[in-house]
């Protein structure tokens, strides 16, 4: 029996290829949230470009902030220097720790809530199962009313994918869609993109353990 215990309250992608110059980057998020990017990685500017469209409201939302390495880009700049044998730049070392979008995005969204970025695998299926399995339990818990969930990935050529969900435990006339968590009967897999099938409006089954999933519905129970 299904219980509607959350909903999707907004959603949003951003990708870029490795033809997109990192300046660009930089003049986007300027010109459309004015934030100044100087310095921080290519990874970092592509999960804050997926979350600030979101309709964000409450500051105590927790993140969830999910991607298979650091930034390439800022790792392989570092390595460049330790190899010729010069002095790392302090902002490449501090934008290749693994939380560091988890903290940028905490930081330019002002969150008070916990944010917490996840080592996931390049597998976007596998990935979400982790990163929602985790903002689940919180709201079903009672640790947070918001779950702002990113799963952004930088590959080794300098492609970028990023991707963000907003769900709430409350009760929303805005929402997206109704959300509900349920025992699994049958094998069910998603095909495709989480957000591409979102944006299509297509209802979409997503086992995140071996007993529950969850069920994105936009016809209204």
């Amino acid at each position: 029996m299904n219980n509607n215990v959350f909903c999707l309250i907004d959603y949003s992608t951003f990708s870029c290829s490795q033809d997109t110059d990192n300046s660009e980057l930089k003049t986007l998020l300027k010109q459309q949230f004015n934030i100044d990017a100087r310095r921080i990685s290519r990874l970092t500017m592509a999960s804050l470009l997926a979350a600030l469209p979101l309709s964000l409201h409450d500051k105590k939302t927790h993140l969830y902030v999910g991607t298979a390495f650091s930034s390439p880009e800022k790792f392989n700049q570092q390595m460049d220097r330790l190899l010729n044998k010069e002095i790392p730049k302090p902002f490449d070392f501090i934008y290749n720790i693994a939380n560091a979008p988890a903290f940028e995005m905490a930081k330019t969204l002002s969150l008070q809530g916990n944010a917490l970025n996840c080592a996931v695998p390049y597998d976007e299926y596998t990935a979400w199962q982790q990163l929602l399995t985790m903002a689940v339990s919180d709201l079903l818990q009672g640790h947070t009313q918001n779950a702002l969930i990113c799963l952004a990935y930088e590959y080794i050529n300098g492609d970028c994918k990023a991707q963000s969900l907003l769900l709430s435990i409350n009760d929303n006339p805005q929402k997206k869609a109704d959300i509900y968590f349920t025992q699994n009967k049958n094998k069910t897999e998603c095909s495709g993109s989480l957000i591409e099938l979102l944006q299509q409006k297509q209802n979409i089954i997503l086992p995140i353990n071996k007993q529950y999933q969850i069920e994105f519905n936009f016809q209204i129970a």
